[in-house]
């Protein structure tokens, strides 16, 4: 691909989300790719050593959970916020 400049920017985990993406059928996707990271498992996941399973389970449900969008538009099953910037 050739250099370019991008015409927008989406920031993940933002505050304040104003872009919102489909997500449904890639969320178990999404987890497994995260909980391939083990060692992020106690600093970022709050997984500790000593129970992995019961960690990773609380962080499935946790992660789920921020992808139900449901609550603000009917359309939006699951999906992934992000915060916009458009002028770059």
């Amino acid at each position: 691909m050739p250099p370019h400049r991008p015409k927008e920017l989406l920031l993940f985990e933002a505050e304040d989300e104003d872009h919102f993406e489909q997500c449904e059928g890639f969320e178990k996707s999404k987890i497994q790719a995260l909980l391939c990271h083990q060692s992020q498992f106690e600093s970022t996941m709050g997984i500790g050593s000593s129970d992995i399973d019961s960690g990773a389970n609380s962080f499935r449900e946790v992660e789920l959970s921020k992808l139900d969008y449901s609550h603000i538009e009917n359309d939006l099953l699951l999906a992934e916020g992000f915060k916009r910037i458009s002028e770059l």
